[in-house]
């Protein structure tokens, strides 16, 4: 493992830690229960039928984040979206 990889892995862990001891409730780290299946669906079918079957799908989708992304990865887009 990378010094860096470390380094990040402990100052991430030393403020969530430090975030919950200062009064936070911690919840911001768990995984939204609404999202698991969401994204098992997807994962399940990107792996039965590829990554391009998600077009149908998209607009059915209530969050802009998830559906953005979608679409740039079906369209193997680069990492420059500076028109959000």
């Amino acid at each position: 493992m990378d010094i860096t990889t470390f380094i990040g892995i402990l100052v991430a862990g030393g403020l969530v830690i430090s975030s919950i001891l200062i009064g936070g409730s911690g919840s911001w780290c768990i995984s939204y229960p609404a999202l698991t299946p969401l994204l098992t669906h997807f994962a399940r079918k990107a792996r039965q039928e590829g990554i391009l079957a998600f077009e149908n799908e998209i607009e059915a989708l209530d969050d802009l984040y998830i559906s953005r992304g979608l679409q740039w990865a079906i369209e193997g887009s680069d990492t420059d979206h500076s028109d959000w």
